[in-house]
This record gives C-alpha cells, sequence and structure tokens, in this order.
C-alpha cells in the first residue's frame, strides 16, 4: 500500500516527501531521494452516502490521508463550474500496519443546493494540497451508496433528480418524467441479463417483480427480526408492542427460519416471513424500516455480497438498530456508520449514548435515540433459589461466521482453553454443588447463543442444569436469584431487577473496554480465579442472595428510565424519524 511505503519512508529519511505539481496534465507527485513514488492524481475517493433532501443533496465520504508531517489537505467538491468547500465528517478511522498508525481516513461532508443541479452536472471531489488541486479520478461507492461502479448503468432516482457514476465523478441529472426513469431501469436490467454472474441474472428477476408488486404492497411495513434462528430479543418484544397495540401507521412482518423452535410461536403473534426466502428479500425492498435487534450483515441486506445489485432500491429501507444488550465497550469498528448505516441506534442510558456519539461511531445527534431496550418492558421478577452461570463468548476461539446459518465455527483446541477450563470448572465444584444443595439451591449454565451448537463440549456435574437454545431469557432473569458473568451484557438485564451479578474475569475482554470500568461502575465483586469466583457465589448464598446497598445505588443512577414503556418510545422515534428525515 502506499501509505505504507510513504510512511515508511517519512521514518526512514526524517523528511516530507517533496511535492512536484505540474499544472499542465494536473499532477501532483510526491518525491524521495528525486525519485517520484507517488501521484496523487491516483488518490481514492469514497462516496459513503448521497442523501437527497427538500433543498439539498448530502454527499459524504471520504479520503485516506497518510500520517506525515504534511498537513491535511482541503477537501472540495466541484459541482459543475461551482466549488463548494467540504466540511469534516463525524467519522474517523485510523489505519494501522504492525500496530503503527500510519494513515488515517478523513471523512468529508458537502451540502449541494438543488438549485446548483441541472442536467449533466458533473460532481468530482478535489483534494488541495497547500496551493495546488488534485481532482480525484478514481471514485469507489461505499456498501450504503445508492451506486455501484461494480455494474454498468447503476442509477439512483428520488424525486427528480438522477443520480449516475460518471468517469471521476458523479452525474446528476434532472429527471421530470417516469419515462426517463423507466429508460434507466430498463438499461440496467438489460446490464444485469447480460451479465455472466448468475447473481446479476437473479437481481434482474428479483427488481423486475420488485417494480410489478411495488404498487399493490402496504406503503409502510416494517420488518423486524431478532436472529435468524431465534427470537425472545428486543426484536419480539417490539413486534408484540406493534401487535398488541395495533399501530395502524405501519405493516409489521416478523422475519425467522422455518426451521428456528420459535417460528410456530411468532406466527401466533402476527405476520411471519422465513427468513432468507425470495419474500424475505423481496420484503425487505419494500420495507420502510428493517428493525432488528442485530447487526449481522444477512439482517441489514439478505442479499449478502450481492447487495450493490439493488443499491438503489435499499435506499428506502432505513434500519433502526434495537441491540441485543447495552453497549459498555468501544464497538465502534464493528457498528461504525459507514459499515452499517444504521438510521436509528437505540441505547439505555446516559453513559452509553455519550459513548456512542463521542466514540469513533459516526452518528449524528439525532440518530442515537435514549429508550431503553423494548425487552426490559417484558422483564418480571420471580426468584425461585436458581443461580445461573452466563458467560459471554470468546471471539478468539471461533474462526469465520456463516451468515446462511447463522453460527460461528468453533476452532480446535476449545478444551485446551483457559475459557472453557474455568467453566467446566466452576459447573464441576464440588464446593460449590454440595453447598448450594444443602442450601436449597440450583446451579444452571446458560452458554452464549454463539455457544448453543456446542454444548456438548462441557461436561457438567449432574447435579447442573445445562440450559438449551429453546430457553427463554426473561424467565431465566426472572426465576434466577443470582447470575456470574464474565462481560456479557446479560448483566444488565439482571441488574434492571435489582438483583445481585458477579463477575467471573478470569481472562482480558475480548472487545476494547469503553466507558464501563466493572471495579468502578459494576453492579456486583469482580473475582478472577475459580476459588474466589466459588466463595463469592457461597458468601451470597450465606445472605440469601441479598443484593448489596452499593450495587443497588449504581443500578439507580445507571438506567435512564424503569418504567416499561421503551417500546413506545422507540414506535414514537421511528414516527418522528419519517416525518423529518428528508427536510
Amino acid at each position: 500500500f502506499i501509505e505504507q511505503k510513504i510512511f515508511f519512508l517519512y521514518n526512514k529519511y526524517k523528511l516530507n516527501p517533496n511535492i512536484i505539481s505540474n499544472v499542465e496534465n494536473g499532477h501532483l507527485y510526491f518525491e524521495y531521494q528525486k525519485k517520484l513514488i507517488y501521484d496523487a492524481l491516483n488518490l481514492v475517493s469514497y462516496i459513503n452516502f448521497v442523501t437527497v433532501k427538500e433543498k439539498e443533496i448530502l454527499i459524504e465520504g471520504s479520503v485516506l490521508v497518510c500520517n506525515v508531517d504534511l498537513g491535511e489537505p482541503e477537501m472540495l467538491l466541484k459541482v459543475g463550474d461551482n466549488i463548494i468547500s467540504a466540511q469534516e465528517g463525524k467519522y474517523k478511522d485510523i489505519i494501522y500496519s504492525a500496530d503503527i498508525p500510519i494513515a488515517k481516513r478523513k471523512s468529508f461532508v458537502v451540502s449541494v443546493p438543488r438549485q446548483m443541479i441541472s442536467n449533466h452536472t458533473l460532481i468530482q471531489v478535489i483534494s488541495k494540497y497547500k496551493d495546488f488541486e488534485v481532482v480525484h479520478k478514481r471514485i469507489i461507492y461505499g456498501k450504503h451508496a445508492p451506486v455501484t461502479h461494480r455494474c454498468a448503468n447503476s442509477y439512483y432516482q428520488k424525486d427528480n433528480i438522477m443520480i449516475r457514476p460518471a468517469k471521476g465523478g458523479l452525474q446528476i441529472d434532472i429527471c421530470n418524467t417516469k419515462q426517463e426513469a423507466l429508460r434507466s431501469e430498463k438499461k440496467y436490467l438489460i446490464s444485469l441479463i447480460k451479465s455472466k454472474k448468475k447473481e446479476a441474472k437473479k437481481a434482474a428477476i428479483a427488481r423486475t417483480l420488485y417494480h410489478a408488486v411495488k404498487p399493490f404492497v402496504p406503503k409502510n411495513i416494517w420488518l423486524v427480526t431478532d436472529k435468524s434462528d431465534r427470537a425472545d430479543d428486543n426484536g419480539e418484544a417490539f413486534f408484540k408492542y406493534l401487535m398488541e397495540n395495533k399501530k395502524e401507521d405501519c405493516t409489521p412482518v416478523f422475519a425467522i427460519s422455518k426451521k428456528s423452535p420459535d417460528y410456530i410461536r411468532m406466527k401466533q403473534i402476527g405476520k411471519v416471513v422465513p427468513y432468507m426466502s425470495w419474500r424475505h428479500k423481496m420484503l425487505h425492498l419494500l420495507a420502510a424500516h428493517t428493525v432488528s435487534a442485530y447487526s449481522h450483515n444477512e439482517i441489514t441486506s439478505p442479499f449478502l455480497n450481492y447487495s450493490y445489485y439493488y443499491s438503489d432500491l435499499l435506499q428506502s429501507n432505513h434500519v433502526v438498530f434495537l441491540q441485543h444488550g447495552i453497549i459498555k465497550d468501544d464497538l465502534s469498528k464493528s457498528l461504525n456508520r459507514p459499515h452499517k448505516n444504521f438510521s436509528l441506534f437505540v441505547t439505555s442510558t446516559e453513559r452509553e449514548r455519550n459513548a456512542v456519539l463521542t466514540d469513533n461511531y459516526g452518528y449524528e445527534d439525532e440518530q442515537i435515540i435514549l429508550t431503553g431496550l423494548p425487552r426490559y418492558d417484558r422483564l418480571y421478577n420471580k426468584p425461585m433459589k436458581k443461580i445461573t452461570i452466563m458467560p459471554t463468548w470468546l471471539r478468539s476461539l471461533f474462526g469465520d461466521y456463516d451468515p446462511k446459518t447463522s453460527k460461528w465455527v468453533l476452532l480446535p483446541g476449545f478444551e485446551d482453553s483457559q475459557y472453557y477450563q474455568f467453566y467446566n470448572g466452576l459447573l464441576n465444584s464440588q464446593k460449590l454443588l454440595d453447598y448450594a444443595e444443602k442450601k436449597g439451591y440450583v446451579i444452571q449454565f446458560l452458554a452464549h447463543p454463539v455457544l448453543f451448537p456446542y454444548l456438548s463440549y462441557f461436561k457438567p456435574d449432574k447435579r447442573v442444569v445445562i440450559l438449551n437454545s429453546e430457553v427463554c431469557y426473561r424467565d431465566v432473569f426472572a426465576e434466577s436469584s443470582l447470575i456470574t458473568t464474565d462481560y456479557s451484557s446479560v448483566a444488565f438485564d439482571f441488574a434492571y431487577l435489582e438483583k445481585p451479578v458477579i463477575y467471573t474475569q478470569f481472562e482480558a475482554n475480548h472487545y476494547q473496554e469503553g466507558y464501563f470500568d466493572y471495579e468502578k461502575d459494576g453492579f456486583g465483586e469482580v473475582e478472577h480465579t475459580l476459588d474466589d469466583a466459588v466463595d463469592r457465589i457461597i458468601e451470597y448464598i450465606d445472605n440469601d442472595c441479598v443484593i448489596k446497598e452499593k450495587y443497588l445505588n449504581r443500578i439507580h443512577s445507571f438506567f435512564a428510565y424503569h418504567d416499561k414503556r421503551n417500546c413506545e418510545r422507540v414506535f414514537n422515534k421511528i414516527k418522528e424519524y419519517d416525518m423529518t428525515k428528508l427536510k
């Protein structure tokens, strides 16, 4: 990579590269020791988002900037004959090589007034180094952009604006008739049909079907989901709220696999579509919102790696991320806006919301909504002298993720890992099990859902109850008197019920830690060894698993709401978004 080359030459010579400009042909060269190493004309611009609004077209993108002392380039947009200065975007990303920062991604935002647009308006990205301007010739469109460089005749039409990729830029035309839009679609379909890729031919069929059925389907479909093979999370809670309250201004449909044990149960609540079926994919194109507790790529777009064939159509589906737990770590690498592009992002506490806003997620203030998790509305408390061990998973123990099965592949050597040794040891601790039995307590083990396919690896004492994928989490929370976990966000659900938590942190968190300090902010003690964890559980058993006052005070100051109206707040925020998104 050129950024690596420039960075290491910079460190070798302790000098910035010389900049040589050629005004006649528009080149800008970086030179070391009189040797040309890079032509800035080859800089790549990334266009991540293009949003057509009532009075403006908002263009958001990024460029790569090498980590040397040349200063950052000023970003400009050439719109026809006009030059507009770009504002710095919220999203920032550092590029590393061997843990050394060698470059960063500089994001930019430009508002183009619609009165500046006429037919055949070419928009180009410009980097200005000192007094020299470089027009970027290479444009790559991000996965959430409305057009793509990967398909011939790609286009996006909104209102009377037609957008197409062009050589060295983005072309915008005025489209005043349906015939013009139909001609663009026809050209695109012909390109897809002529393609040698079977996915392109499938896309041609899907797009044709989409245009045929669109006039006959409800205008405000909300496609709700949890995981492909399981409900019982924020998606189900929100779906139940919509169905029970008979919200007439939306049509809720729940997506879940036919193979899931929850499929029949969800059908009894409302309309259900088989996950990853053709009907699911068509509804995804037709939906106004996808409302999901999970962020896997196949949930936000069931077309997987071929979503770019539908770039224009997907602009109408706005993803609402309900989350499947409260964020306490820095998850910006996986949940940032260029990567996921959530229209709304649910949070449950002021500290969580501030972390998502201030860390490198890249969302605007109004997108991060403080509502509380929908599933908290359905929590109840009915303790039954059960102690549940509920660890998270460990990323380093798994290989690739299979989006078709929603499963992670377990790597060899799992039984030799510290993770396995600790929890299998806890599930076989005679000291703990004998004492719990004496006091009338039952020890339960509920693995993280990622580990459900691999439960047979654990060999617990016969007195331990192993809970499987068919368990209802809110029942587990209700009936348990105490839980232990390492880093799982289930601790927040349990603390919400004002019951004690023990953190068993025998090894480092696999996520980058964020604002939450377990020692200062946690809802229970932090133990680092198996013996200490066993002793702490026994201590709580001796005290009837009553939560200590200092942890109760932390709970009361942590959550923003405790009124069972989280679903209502989420619904109202979505409706508010619908009213304001195009202004």
